[in-house]
């Protein structure tokens, strides 16, 4: 369990390695953006790269989780619509609670996506785990449509990892380019989402 220590601790780092590169995350500016010593902050991670994973770890890898993500969700019996707007409601879930953490909630997006190829080089094996989450989605995304298709919900001659491929490139293709203009706009994306879904019934 996480104190309320950590907690401050990891949301005011998360909020610096947002708005700055790894490199320029210093220990005075974790001491002045999180009010504690350095001796509080390092007394839960041992040094910058740790603090730099533990926040990764919570604020990305853990979002990314799909079993995190869609663990109401019975896989089974639910429609490939209900999935998708489940997924979009939690996508709008993850959204607001990142929004608390930020300044400029404009820039918010665009910052997340350059955190995460500050992962890439300051965080060994990242590549290796965030390509892990976003596969076992897609695999789940894939068994849905399988069942979609079994039951009539969706066309019968569709492939099911294109169409599991196909709804995860809209999502993250739109989340991509909006965030480097004005934000992301979830509604948009579950617009065009569904739009697709409409052509493949």
């Amino acid at each position: 369990m996480i104190d309320s220590s950590e907690n401050r601790i990891l949301a005011g780092a998360f909020q610096l390695f947002l708005e700055y590169s790894y490199e320029k995350v210093s220990t005075s500016l974790l001491e002045e953006k999180i009010g504690l010593t350095r001796g509080a902050i390092f007394y839960y991670a041992k040094n910058k790269n740790q603090l730099f994973r533990d926040v990764i770890n919570k604020y990305v890898l853990e979002k990314q989780d799909v079993k995190n993500k869609m663990s109401s969700v019975n896989i089974e019996r639910v429609t490939l619509f209900e999935f998708l707007n489940t997924y979009i409601d939690c996508a709008q879930k993850n959204i607001n609670s990142m929004r608390s953490l930020v300044n400029d909630e404009s820039k918010a997006y665009g910052a997340y996506f350059r955190l995460l190829y500050q992962a890439q080089l300051n965080y060994e094996g990242f590549s290796e785990l965030i390509t892990q989450k976003f596969e076992e989605e897609r695999s789940l995304l894939d068994q849905v449509v399988k069942y979609a298709i079994e039951r009539g919900e969706i066309k019968q001659e569709l492939n099911p990892a294109e169409v599991a491929r196909h709804i995860r490139y809209i999502f993250i293709g739109n989340s991509f380019e909006e965030s480097l203009k004005v934000g992301f706009k979830i509604e948009e994306a579950r617009s065009l989402i569904l739009s697709y879904y409409n052509l493949i019934k």
